[in-house]
């Protein structure tokens, strides 16, 4: 069955431009339209029914569901989102997940009622049987999470592989009792995390206590709360790693709030990469996640399943450890 990479490669123009010429959307010369028409007759390309319905009722706005926009590794790729979607004639429209006070029936409610083209999910909070309800009437992607056992097109890192790295270079530094500042636990990007944490361990031949293991919401203050409970309950730890950048500043407070020198007393680790990472104090030791290259990837996604390709599950894309000045050898 042809795709729309074949149109693309036969009538020698870039995939942005097919779905151009299939959606209606955007500026495409007249010669380069009869081209791409050329293609998919050769081709004998169809687009999904989904893709004819959607060019029936078009809006030329895609919504992108974040869990939580002051996130800046969220802000990010929701950035880098918008520039792609621009340059396929698109506009996105933003909407938190859960939050102001929706509950998860309010916020399925709410995207009903909006006259969309189809979504992003940047969370995967919602539950199957929502996913698998919106799924059902638009084109839907997700980015930086992926769903278990539903065909939705998606695209991450692997998490997974990720914590391994950095437990890898945690237990190379000789730290053994390492705290872990985790997300909620029904997050799957947190249980894949814990996961690695997990797996990282039994390899060193240490078993997990989940005394180690603390779940957070997404501020420095709730990893600041964290640290603090772990210290004032005298927990030996001699590192921590926290699941996002944002996690870490508030680790880093934490200690030096009960006076505690990082990297020299404490090893700390985030994840991410936000832009101001490598200017932190100590400079954080964190996981690189490609913030433009998964939102390029969601949006061409997302135009593939728009124009009736196959769904790809999960696509992980590769992440980079970037060691920097927050962490040290244990000291013995």
């Amino acid at each position: 069955m042809a795709t729309i990479h074949d149109v693309a490669r036969v009538a020698g123009v870039s995939i942005a431009t097919v779905s151009r010429v299939i959606n209606d959307t955007g500026y495409v010369k007249h010669e380069t339209r009869e081209r791409v028409d050329a293609a998919i007759a050769q081709l004998d390309f169809h687009p999904s029914a989904i893709g004819r319905n959607l060019r029936q009722s078009k809006t030329n706005i895609v919504m992108v569901i974040v869990p939580e926009i002051t996130n800046p590794f969220v802000g990010d790729v929701v950035r880098h989102i918008e520039l792609y979607a621009r340059s396929f004639g698109y506009s996105i429209l933003l909407h938190e997940y859960m939050r102001n006070g929706m509950t998860a029936e309010q916020t399925l409610r709410f995207v009903e009622a909006r006259r969309i083209d189809g979504m992003i999910f940047l969370t995967a909070e919602a539950k199957l049987k929502e996913f698998e309800q919106l799924s059902a009437k638009w084109p839907t992607v997700l980015a930086c999470e992926y769903v278990d056992h539903l065909a939705i097109a998606s695209v991450s890192i692997d998490n997974i592989a990720a914590t391994l790295d950095v437990m890898h270079y945690l237990l190379a530094l000789g730290h053994r009792d390492i705290l872990l500042v985790n997300g909620a636990a029904d997050n799957i990007s947190s249980r894949d995390r814990l996961r690695g944490y997990r797996i990282a361990l039994e390899q060193a031949g240490l078993a997990l206590d989940p005394a180690y293991v603390y779940q957070a919401v997404a501020t420095p203050e709730s990893a600041y709360a964290c640290v603090s409970q772990a210290l004032r309950a005298e927990m030996c730890f001699t590192a921590v790693f926290c699941v996002s950048d944002v996690l870490a500043i508030g680790a880093i407070k934490a200690l030096r709030d009960h006076g505690l020198n990082v990297p020299t007393d404490v090893s700390v680790v985030g994840f991410d990469d936000i832009a101001f990472a490598a200017f932190l104090d100590p400079p954080l030791t964190t996981v690189r996640q490609p913030a433009g290259e998964i939102a390029k990837r969601a949006m061409e996604m997302w135009m593939q399943v728009c124009a009736g390709e196959s769904a790809q599950y999960p696509v992980l894309l590769r992440h980079e450890l970037i060691i920097r000045s927050s962490c040290a050898q244990k000291r013995t």
